[in-house]
């Protein structure tokens, strides 16, 4: 397959020639993907955060995430194997190793970007591991297994341990302090950086599955049934302090003497400021169960099931939901060359910077509806529900800005041509503009109408269209209606130049116009379902979301449209086409999915200065239509 244009080629080929239009065959369900939330979505079982802005995540089949942003954005990495990953560390701030399953190690030197494996001399599983400097390492597993490294992990040594029983987490205090824990209440100690390793006593039978040291005096574990131990003596004595639970506890981290914090089943996150003396409940945003932590000052991360990732930046006083495979009602979407967001229910934007691998939750920081979004470069603008629209100067790395425009009524789309310039629309008729980024104005039209989408390609030309076949354009003064020659509400909008655009709606309907809108025309679209969404990259390729699953394109302007098989039967709201060619639809049952890859290089012309780097969108929520049914 190379790409959407040569298939929509092929189609039309067999429409013309064929004796029947049944493409079932082509463009199959099967060549596309499921990006978000995935079927399936493996649970993280370990994190490490080199700084405040970035952390390593690892979990089941390979998984390695990484994020530099605060965790903003996440990234896919190739880990170099499918191997259950189970434990993470590094060395500020560059260096690190994860190991896993069947002797697993792989290790970067470049903060995460790449990894490679490395020779471990062992199959056996390894669930912990620990680095004092860029070439001290330890690993520990089955078996009573410990592997250590003087040379930053290309070669490894078994040390012996004393033990047969599995080692499920390592620390290091030092390159001389470390420990060791395990099943049975095991830990084990050294002082000479593993030349010795000593049994300590623990007090407990149960199954230990984390340690941190604060110091080489100071150390926490944490495992089944809520223990915690804390030694301020090097692991001469440990003592049992009251957790408040008898859920399992899978991970703990530290920051100093006094303050950590432990994580464990159905969202639990307990931290002490006082060396445990009490340990307080903190509300994480999640349920699922929490198998890892990492502090670095005030800024905790913890990983877990369903490839959740939970951060605070206040020591735990509020915690945010960066990653999850909860479905969240979509509305919006919008991608640059190397970027994507999507917009839904309760304020969440979905963001990726991997081409889809990984989508970061983040939040404009107000449960209202996101109903639109585009996006220029970096910078990304979401119109919501609550009348107003937000906007993010480095694609929501380090926040939102509500930009106040007070609207009484809610706001449905929002396109932009440049940074500075964009336009929103919304109910009763309402159109707002900017032309500095920062302050935007009401501009007046002649209807009241519910305004759904609109498509800016210059400051000389933007359409807007909405309910009951409305149809409004601007060409840099006062907006205008012009005659769609349609009562049906009309719902999505795009356009590739001054001239030439394309407005979708109930009913299958597809209109268009090579004239400026003076004229507009149906098009056969083959189908009744509601079309909420279109996206056009020339005046030839153009394609159409809709209820149902139903996807169409054309590859000749829209003088015939072929429907294509997204593997799904929800209602989609929103589209973008990639410059590759491969098209991503969302819909308003929480789904990503992708086309499969396209052909390499732009589709259609190049934008132009004045164009969004995707040439346009458009987005939906079904609203109170007033001359349509349901």
């Amino acid at each position: 397959m190379r790409g959407l244009l040569a298939l929509l080629a092929v189609v039309l080929l067999v429409a013309v020639n064929g004796p029947a239009r049944d493409w079932r065959g082509i463009a199959s369900a099967a060549q596309w993907t499921r990006q978000h939330p995935p079927l399936a979505s493996p649970t993280l079982l370990d994190v490490f955060s080199p700084s405040t802005s970035a952390s390593w995540a690892v979990g089941e089949g390979g998984r390695l995430l990484t994020t530099s942003d605060g965790g903003a954005t996440w990234v896919s990495r190739d880990a170099g194997t499918t191997a259950t990953l189970r434990a993470v560390t590094g060395v500020p701030a560059n260096v690190g190793w994860a190991v896993g399953d069947d002797g697993t190690i792989t290790a970067t030197s470049n903060a995460g970007a790449t990894w490679s494996r490395q020779a471990s001399g062992t199959a056996r599983h390894l669930r912990g591991v620990a680095a004092a400097t860029p070439d001290a390492v330890w690993a520990v597993g089955d078996q009573g297994t410990i592997l250590a490294s003087a040379t930053g992990g290309r070669s490894w040594s078994p040390q012996p341990s004393g033990t047969a029983m599995t080692l499920n987490a390592v620390a290091a205090a030092s390159a001389a302090t470390l420990w060791a824990v395990g099943d049975a209440g095991t830990v084990l100690g050294t002082t000479t950086g593993g030349g010795t390793w000593a049994a300590q006593p623990s007090g407990t039978s149960a199954r230990l599955r984390a340690v941190a040291a604060a110091s080489g005096a100071d150390a926490w574990v944490v495992g089944d049934a809520g223990v915690i131990l804390h030694t301020v003596d090097g692991g001469g004595t440990w003592t049992a302090q009251a957790s408040g639970v008898t859920l399992d506890l899978y991970g703990v981290a530290a920051v100093s003497a006094t303050q950590a914090w432990a994580v464990g089943e159905g969202g639990t996150v307990l931290t002490t400021t006082d060396a445990g003396a009490s340990w307080r409940p903190q509300s994480s945003a999640t349920t699922a169960g929490l198998r890892g932590v990492a502090a670095a000052a005030a800024t905790v991360r913890a990983v877990g099931q369903g490839s959740v990732a939970v951060a605070s930046t206040d020591g735990g006083a509020t915690f945010a939901l960066q990653l999850s495979s909860a479905a969240t009602p979509l509305a919006g979407l919008a991608a640059t060359a190397s970027r994507a967001w999507a917009v839904g229910s309760l304020g969440t934007v979905l963001a990726t910077a991997d081409g889809g691998a990984t989508w970061a939750r983040q939040t404009v920081g107000s449960s209202t509806q996101l109903l639109g979004v585009a996006a220029t470069g970096a910078v990304v603008w979401v119109a919501a529900a609550n009348g107003t629209v937000y906007r993010s100067a480095d694609g929501g790395a380090s926040g939102w800005t509500d930009m106040g425009l007070g609207s009484p009524r809610p706001l449905r789309d929002v396109s932009a041509i440049s940074d500075l310039v964009a336009w929103a629309v919304g109910d009763g008729g309402l159109v707002f503009r900017t032309s500095d980024g920062a302050t935007w104005r009401s501009e007046p039209t002649s209807t009241d109408r519910t305004l759904t989408a609109v498509a800016a390609v210059s400051p000389a030309r933007v359409w807007a269209v909405g309910e009951g076949g409305t149809v409004l354009t601007s060409t840099g003064g006062p907006w205008s209606a012009q005659s769609s020659r349609t009562s049906a509400d009309l719902l999505g909008v795009a356009a590739v130049s001054t001239t030439t655009a394309w407005a979708v709606g109930r009913d299958g309907t597809i209109l268009a116009t090579d004239d400026g809108g003076t004229t507009w025309r149906r098009q056969v679209s083959g189908t009744t379902a509601t079309l909420r969404a279109v996206a056009a990259t020339s005046a030839q390729a153009v394609w159409a979301v809709g209820d149902g699953g139903t996807v169409l394109a054309t590859a000749d302007g829209g003088a015939s449209w072929v429907a294509l098989a997204p593997g799904t039967s929800a209602n989609l709201v929103a589209l973008a086409v990639l410059p590759d060619g491969r098209l991503w639809v969302a819909s308003d049952d929480g789904a990503i999915h992708a086309s499969p890859d396209g052909a390499p290089g732009p589709v259609g012309p190049t934008p132009t200065p004045t164009q969004p780097a995707v040439a346009s969108f458009s987005t939906f929520i079904p609203f109170a239509a007033r001359n349509s049914g349901p």
